[in-house]
């Protein structure tokens, strides 16, 4: 399965939001970052060193629960994206570059307001 798809600003790239489970029809498998060459090619996993959902899929009472898949959004140069992944409660903000590891943007406490 496959969302939320986004070309790069160079036009060399797509990014999606999805995962590999093709048996999956409940969504019980988590949905990560993937890019792939427009061109054709294998798409690579930009989550995969996390195990975590990427998207906005924290529970609360200002949003009603299943609607927290987002897409990835390119930066200008077209040498990463940035998503939103939820981990224990919280979601922050990534970068992943299409080279290299995953890079947490907004560290810091979960529930932390301020």
């Amino acid at each position: 399965p496959k969302g939320h798809l986004s070309w790069s600003p160079d036009g060399k790239w797509l990014a999606f939001a999805g995962h590999t489970d093709a048996r999956d029809v409940w969504g019980a498998t988590d949905p990560h970052v993937w890019i792939l060459p427009a061109a054709g090619g294998e798409g690579r996993d930009l989550l995969q060193q996390i195990d975590r959902p990427a998207g906005d899929w924290v529970l609360g009472d200002l949003q009603s629960f299943g609607g927290g898949e987002s897409g990835p959004l390119w930066l200008p140069d077209s040498r990463g994206v940035l998503a939103l992944v939820s981990d224990c409660g919280a979601s922050h903000l990534y970068y992943l570059p299409r080279e290299g590891a995953p890079q947490l943007l907004t560290p810091g406490l979960r529930g932390e307001v301020g």
